[in-house]
C-alpha cells in the first residue's frame, strides 16, 4: 500500500522544524533553501502551511522531463531523480501543478521529496504534528473530513451550500 506524507496546515505553526530535518538529512547541513519541504507563508490570510510533493499518481514532472530522469523507486515506490541524468532544463519545477518542487541553483537540479526512503524527517520532527505519514486512503478520507469540516462551519450543512449556491445559480439565469 502506497504511503504518502499528508498535512494539516490548519494547525502549522511555521516553525520551519521541517526544513531542517530535510536538508539535515540530505545535505548534512542546516539549510532550509535547500530542502524538498517548503513553509509557506501567505501573510495576507495569516496562515503558513509545509508545501511537499504529493507523489502524483500521473506526475506531471516525469511526464515533461525529456530525459527521463524521474524513475520509481522499486522499493520504495516514491517517484524520484536520477540527478545524473538530469540536464538541468527545469521544466519540472513548471510542470508541477503544486509548486512542490525546488531548484537547487549551485547544482542546477531539481529538489524532491523522496520520503527520505520511506522514513521521512520532516514528520519525525514536525512539533504540532502537521506532517504525518499515512496511507493514500486515509489521506483521502483525511483530506474529505476537512472539506466537510469547513463546508459546515461556513454554511452550517452541505444541503446549505447547495441552496445558496443554486439559488445563485437560479437567480444569474
Amino acid at each position: 500500500m502506497k504511503r504518502v506524507i499528508v498535512k494539516s496546515a490548519e494547525v502549522c505553526s511555521g516553525c520551519g522544524y521541517c526544513e531542517i530535518a530535510c536538508s539535515l538529512e540530505h545535505l548534512h547541513a542546516i539549510n532550509p533553501k535547500k530542502s524538498r519541504v517548503k513553509v509557506v507563508d501567505v501573510h495576507e490570510q495569516a496562515v503558513t502551511y509545509p508545501l511537499i510533493c504529493r507523489q502524483c499518481e500521473k506526475p506531471a514532472c516525469q511526464a515533461i522531463c525529456p530525459v527521463q530522469a524521474f524513475y520509481l523507486d522499486e522499493k520504495t515506490g516514491v517517484l524520484k531523480v536520477n540527478f545524473d541524468q538530469c540536464i538541468g532544463c527545469g521544466y519540472c519545477v513548471e510542470a508541477c501543478p503544486f509548486g512542490a518542487i525546488q531548484w537547487d541553483d549551485e547544482r542546477n537540479v531539481p529538489l524532491k521529496c523522496d520520503l527520505c526512503d520511506g522514513d521521512p524527517k520532516c514528520v519525525k520532527f514536525c512539533a504540532p504534528q502537521v506532517l504525518q505519514f499515512a496511507n493514500e486512503e486515509y489521506h483521502k478520507a483525511r483530506r474529505e473530513e476537512i472539506v466537510m469540516g469547513i463546508i459546515e462551519k461556513k454554511y452550517g450543512s452541505v444541503e446549505n451550500l447547495h441552496r445558496q449556491y443554486s439559488a445563485l445559480y437560479q437567480w444569474k439565469k
